[in-house]
C-alpha cells in the first residue's frame, strides 16, 4: 500500500511540481538574461549619447580656444604691420646685438623680452636694424599676450630677409 501511495504521489503530484519547477526556473534564467541584455544595451545607449555631448561640448571648446588664438594672431599681425609700416623713428635705435664672423646677428642674452635673430642669409650690410627696432618695441605686448593665454607657447615675427624675432 505503500509502494502504491507513493507512486500516485510521484505520478499526480511530485513530477508535475518538478515539471512547473524546472518551468519556472528556466522562465525566471531566460527572463534574468533578458532582462540583463536590456539594461546592457540600454546603458550602452546611454553611455554612448554621454559621450557624445561631451564630444560636443570639448569641440566647442577647443573651436572657442581656436577663435580666441586666431584673433590674438590677427591682432599681433596687424600690430606688426603698423609697427613696420611706421616711419622710422630716430628714438628707435636697435638693440645691442651679437654678430658672428659669418654674419650672423643675435641678441646675446635674455632682457625679459624677445629675442633677436639675422640669419646669414642677408648680409650684414643689408640686415635692417630699423625694423629690428621697431618690432623690439612689441616685446612688451608679446610678454603680456603670453601671459594673458596658456595656450600659447611663443609668439614670433618672421621677415622675408630671414629676421626672426620671438618671445
Amino acid at each position: 500500500m505503500r509502494q502504491w501511495i507513493w507512486r500516485a504521489f510521484a505520478r499526480s503530484a511530485l513530477i508535475p511540481l518538478v515539471l512547473v519547477e524546472m518551468v519556472l526556473i528556466a522562465v525566471y534564467l531566460f527572463s534574468n538574461a533578458a532582462m540583463r541584455d536590456a539594461q546592457i544595451e540600454h546603458l550602452r545607449k546611454m553611455v554612448l549619447s554621454d559621450l557624445q555631448g561631451e564630444v560636443r561640448q570639448e569641440a566647442r571648446i577647443v573651436e572657442l580656444q581656436l577663435t580666441q588664438l586666431g584673433r590674438l594672431t590677427e591682432s599681433w599681425r596687424n600690430l606688426v604691420e603698423g609697427v613696420l609700416q611706421a616711419s622710422p623713428v630716430s628714438q628707435s635705435s636697435p638693440p645691442s646685438l651679437m654678430q658672428t664672423p659669418d654674419g650672423v646677428r643675435f641678441s646675446p642674452e635674455d632682457r625679459g623680452g624677445g629675442a633677436v635673430f639675422y640669419s646669414s642669409v642677408t648680409p650684414l650690410a643689408r640686415q635692417d636694424l630699423q625694423k629690428v627696432a621697431r618690432v623690439g618695441t612689441l616685446d612688451p605686448v608679446m610678454k603680456e599676450l603670453a601671459r594673458q593665454n596658456p595656450l600659447v607657447a611663443s609668439i614670433y615675427f618672421n621677415s622675408w630677409d630671414s629676421y626672426n624675432h620671438i618671445y
